[in-house]
C-alpha cells in the first residue's frame, strides 16, 4: 500500500508546484521519486504528465511569442539533449543522484538572488550567449529532466511582459520535452509497463495541479515563490543523502 501511494503523493506534489509557480514540475518530482524507485524508472515514469502539463500551458499562452529573438536558445537546446541522454544512458546511478542535487540547489539558489537575473541579462543579450544558455539547458533535459532553470533565467531578463515569459516557456518545455521523448523512445526507455503506470496515477497530477490553480489565486507572488524554493531545496537535500 505504501509503495503505491508514495507517487502519487509526489505526483501530486509535483502538479501542485507546477500549477502554483508555472514550472517544476521534474525538479520536484525527481528527486523525491528517485526515493522510491531507480532514477531513471523515475525519468520515464513521469515524463507523460510533464508532456501533458507543457502542452496545456504552451497552448494558453500560444499569443504571446517572438521566436526570433530567442532562435539561438532553440537551436542550442536541440544540440544538447543528444549528449544529456548519452549521459543518462552511461552515468553511474549515484553520481546522477548527487549531480541533480547540487544542480537543484544551485538554480534554487539563482533564481533567488537578482544575481542571477543580472548575469542573465549579460549572457543572453547575445546570440551565442542564448545558443549557450540553450545548449545547457539541452544537455541538462536529456540527462536529467531538469533544464528549465537554464531559460527560465534566460527569459526572465529577455522577456518584455510577463505574458511573453509565460508564453515563451509553455512552447519551449514543449519543444524540449518533444524531442527529448523521441530519443528516450529511440534507445529503448519507454515500455508500456511504465505508460500503464503513468496512466494509473494520473488522478494525482490532476488533483495536484487543481490545488495549485487554487492555492495560486489565494498567495501573494513572494509567498508562492518561498514555497516553491523551500519545496526545492528540501528535495534536494533529501537526494543527496539517499545516495
Amino acid at each position: 500500500m505504501l509503495s503505491e501511494l508514495a507517487p502519487a503523493i509526489i505526483l501530486s506534489l509535483a502538479a501542485f508546484t507546477f500549477s502554483f509557480a508555472g514550472f517544476g514540475f521534474p525538479w520536484v518530482a525527481l528527486p523525491l521519486l528517485s526515493l522510491v524507485m531507480p532514477l531513471r524508472d523515475a525519468i520515464i515514469f513521469h515524463y507523460p504528465f510533464v508532456l501533458a502539463l507543457v502542452f496545456y500551458h504552451a497552448w494558453r499562452y500560444r499569443g504571446h511569442l517572438a521566436w526570433r529573438r530567442h532562435l539561438p536558445l532553440l537551436i542550442g537546446s536541440a544540440m544538447g539533449m543528444p549528449l544529456g541522454v548519452w549521459l543518462l544512458l552511461a552515468l553511474p546511478e549515484e553520481l546522477m543522484r548527487k549531480g541533480m542535487a547540487v544542480f537543484i540547489a544551485l538554480s534554487v539558489l539563482a533564481l533567488s538572488r537578482d544575481w542571477g537575473e543580472r548575469l542573465a541579462g549579460k549572457v543572453s543579450s547575445t546570440p551565442l550567449g542564448g545558443a549557450a544558455i540553450g545548449l545547457l539547458s539541452g544537455w541538462l533535459q536529456g540527462a536529467y529532466a531538469v533544464g528549465g532553470p537554464p531559460v527560465v533565467l534566460y527569459i526572465m531578463a529577455r522577456a518584455k511582459s510577463p505574458q511573453e515569459v509565460k508564453g515563451f516557456l509553455g512552447v519551449y518545455f514543449t519543444f524540449i520535452c518533444v524531442v527529448t521523448a523521441s530519443l528516450y523512445a529511440v534507445n529503448g526507455l519507454f515500455t508500456a509497463h511504465w505508460l500503464k503506470l503513468s496512466l494509473y496515477y494520473s488522478p494525482s497530477v490532476l488533483l495536484g495541479a487543481a490545488a495549485g490553480a487554487w492555492a495560486f489565486s489565494r498567495v501573494s507572488s513572494v509567498g508562492f515563490r518561498r514555497i516553491v524554493f523551500i519545496m526545492l531545496l528540501a528535495a534536494a537535500v533529501a537526494l543527496w543523502f539517499s545516495s
